[in-house]
């Protein structure tokens, strides 16, 4: 499975997400020949983290979007801006991992077959060295 990350974010917290962007690439790249299932080929993953202003004005809805023709996903799934911004590098690496494992998630729920959610999870957390319980106390 392939993994592509980008992001829709806020100018203040570029910098910051770019870092913890770099670190993610890197280790997902260690997943990517193996299978999660015949679904899925490309999970593309775009983070949003902006004002909570446009969120309110209806702009950067999440959403969870499966293109069954391609096998390739496009989920945008939110990161609070100030708690993102105010937290310290540790923390905002939580924040991110949090935000891939709830969109692996979600795309589960979404297509509840061919893709094999529970063990992606598990090998995202194990890679990271992340337990479910570091990102239920973010």
């Amino acid at each position: 499975m392939e993994f592509f990350m980008t992001s829709e974010i806020h100018f203040d917290v570029r910098k910051d997400f770019q870092v913890i962007k770099s670190e993610i690439d890197e280790k997902m790249k260690l997943l990517e020949d193996r299978s999660y299932g015949d679904k899925v080929e490309q999970l593309s993953l775009i983070p949003i983290i902006v004002h909570k202003d446009l969120l309110e004005e209806g702009f950067f809805k999440e959403r969870v979007m499966y293109k069954k023709k391609d096998k390739d996903t496009d989920i945008r799934l939110q990161i609070d801006h100030q708690t993102f911004k105010n937290a310290d590098k540790e923390t905002k690496r939580l924040l991110v991992i949090n935000n891939i494992v709830n969109s692996v998630r979600a795309l589960g729920l979404k297509l509840m077959s061919g893709f094999d959610a529970a063990s992606l999870e598990r090998d995202i957390l194990e890679l990271f060295n992340v337990t479910k319980d570091d990102l239920d106390q973010l």
